[in-house]
């Protein structure tokens, strides 16, 4: 499971379903659940090395989950931690998902077992030293009930001393101007003196949490300011317990820096503290074996661990955030090295290297690439050549008359050309394809006025 290749894949899959009926037929308990968790890993290994949704792996991992959840919660010979690390398991592939009732049920189990429970509260503190009145700042307030249950020896000895670099917010512009949001006095002894189990299972919990706001809730400032305070109450808890070297769980630290530098931090100083968050991330994620012999440990938890970032995952990310901070060329740079060819032509388009754009563009297209890569990069082409309707109608053809994109593109290039009677037959066609782009709506109402069809206008805009 440490390796993406199709033939371990195959392998795995052939053993899993050849040795089904010996092992159903007659073996102990613990053998049919560990049977269930390697049937689950396998389906959902294969699965993320696709590169999109599979209705039928969805199917047999959902039916995997209900049957591993159904035999753990009536076990009685399972310990609380065996069954909280299963569940984890379980709600790792729930929420790559979506699906966030069911999530939110294996969570509330995790809860049962694990005796944590979280709520939000206000904290007083102040993000700037220079302002007199103090801010009230979202806080999570952990509550633990101690369960008694089976600890495994094996997570007290994989102490992960190589920890990812934290990157503090004072190392980035004025230092004596900016505090870190969780450098709060209330909150510096809430985690003291905790196990590696007890912070394992409450950072996980956390980010379980963490995921689960990010897809069940929409974009708002306060859901940032919630997803925010998660980030930072585990990488406060992991920081701040007593021994942390040796009670870090090296893949939930990590996947905390990078949802925190990826899905949060995206304005001002916290956007430049995330590149060299990143660039800390990429550097060790990225070190050779043989160099750091604790990246085969670091494997041991991550299928427990939802949304555990590769390294191509965080260079892509970095590559974004170099074209947010008004760097198109260094990000550039990262795309064409991760071998990222339409992202890296995006980046040349943002710095204005037109000629280079519509070269790369050109030989690109040239290749063997996939249908659902070509589309987009057709379109791209079109408005680099000021508009070329026969790119857009190719890439109309190409896709069966089902990519609404070339449609849109077609609409706005004929409202520049003043043929407001095709824009408008083209915006219909994207549109009903695609009905959730209001500026379309809007477009089409403005085109519907300059053709004096006010009654389509009106139906336009009350859209």
């Amino acid at each position: 499971f440490q390796v993406v290749n199709p033939i371990f894949l195959t392998i795995a899959k052939y053993i899993i379903h050849q040795h089904e009926h010996l092992l159903l037929d007659d073996c102990s308990f613990e053998t049919k659940v560990i049977y269930q968790i390697l049937r689950l890993r396998t389906f959902f290994h294969h699965q993320r090395s696709l590169s999109s949704f599979s209705p039928k792996l969805r199917e047999q991992i959902l039916s995997v989950c209900n049957s591993l959840t159904d035999s753990i919660t009536s076990s009685t010979s399972l310990g609380a931690f065996e069954i909280i690390l299963i569940l984890f398991e379980i709600i790792s592939a729930l929420l790559y998902y979506r699906l966030e009732s069911l999530s939110r049920n294996a969570l509330d189990l995790v809860s049962k077992y694990s005796g944590i429970s979280v709520s939000w509260t206000g904290v007083s503190g102040r993000r700037l030293i220079h302002q007199k009145e103090k801010i009230s700042l979202l806080s999570i307030i952990i509550s633990k009930e101690r369960q008694q249950g089976n600890v495994l020896p094996m997570l007290y000895e994989n102490e992960n001393q190589n920890i990812p670099k934290v990157i503090p917010l004072s190392a980035i512009g004025d230092q004596d101007k900016y505090l870190e949001l969780d450098d709060i006095d209330e909150l510096d002894a809430v985690h003291s003196r905790q196990s590696y189990f007890d912070v394992f299972i409450e950072n996980a919990f956390l980010l379980s949490n963490f995921y689960l706001l990010l897809i069940s809730v929409p974009d708002s400032p306060i859901r940032n300011e919630q997803l925010s305070t998660l980030a930072n109450s585990i990488i406060t808890n992991s920081v701040k317990s007593e021994s942390s070297k040796s009670t870090i769980n090296w893949s939930v630290f990590s996947t905390a820096l990078s949802v925190r530098s990826v899905w949060v931090e995206n304005k001002g100083l916290k956007a430049v503290r995330s590149c060299l968050q990143l660039e800390a991330l990429i550097s060790q994620i990225s070190s050779p074996l043989q160099e750091d012999e604790s990246v085969s440990q670091r494997l041991c938890l991550c299928w427990c661990i939802p949304g555990l970032f590769s390294a191509v995952d965080l260079k892509r990310s970095y590559g974004r955030l170099l074209a947010q901070l008004g760097a198109p060329l260094s990000a550039y740079e990262v795309y064409y090295k991760l071998g990222d060819m339409p992202l890296a032509i995006k980046a040349l388009v943002s710095a204005s290297q037109y000629d280079q754009a519509i070269s790369s563009l050109l030989d690109l297209l040239k290749k063997d690439i996939s249908l659902s890569n070509r589309l987009p990069l057709l379109c791209l082409l079109g408005d680099l050549k000021d508009g070329d309707v026969s790119l857009y109608e190719e890439a109309w053809e190409l896709s069966n008359h089902r990519y609404a994109a070339a449609k849109r593109s077609l609409g706005f290039t004929y409202q520049k050309k003043g043929h407001f009677h095709l824009a408008i037959d083209a915006f219909k066609i994207s549109l009903k394809i695609s009905p959730l782009f209001a500026s379309v709506w809007f477009y089409l109402g403005c085109c519907y006025i300059k053709v004096n069809d006010y009654d389509g206008a009106l139906m336009a805009f009350r859209r």
